[in-house]
């Protein structure tokens, strides 16, 4: 079974504790192919969900946005996998392993830097990179 993981802001934030990581929505990893269940399911539970033609499903409800992102469209051969969880009332969510979550940036740092109308994003997307650095080195010299 594939696995749901966290990614993006709010993962970069439950690694570095900075709370200068703005979070506006919440990211999750999961294959496209489920898409079309998993957006029949929350519709019928009274969220907004569409599916995206760049390959990402969108979900609103009130002030709640989360994204699924197609980890084989932006995120080819990086390993899925998880490293703890993020509690959530009786729910558990598991959290992008730190490795897999740089690469996603490191991946997005690349698309982004081609994009010249993209470059508040880029500089966005570059210091969160730069926290998780920080942080693998931290790790690493335990």
């Amino acid at each position: 079974m594939y696995n749901l993981c966290l990614d993006g802001s709010l993962a970069v934030f439950l690694y570095t504790k900075n709370k200068d990581v703005v979070v506006n929505d919440i990211d999750l990893s999961y294959l496209e192919k489920d898409y079309p269940k998993i957006e029949s399911a929350l519709t019928k539970s009274g969220f907004n969900a569409k599916i995206q033609e760049w390959h990402v499903l969108q979900v609103r409800k009130d002030d709640l946005r989360v994204e699924f992102g197609d980890t084989d469209c932006w995120y080819p051969g990086v390993p899925i996998e998880y490293q703890g969880y993020l509690e959530v009332g009786e729910h558990k969510l598991k959290i992008l392993k730190l490795d897999s979550l740089i690469s996603f940036y490191e991946i997005g740092l690349k698309n982004l830097k081609l994009d010249t109308e993209k470059q508040q994003k880029f500089s966005e997307v570059k210091k969160k990179y730069e926290m998780l650095k920080k942080i693998k080195i931290k790790i690493s010299d335990k």
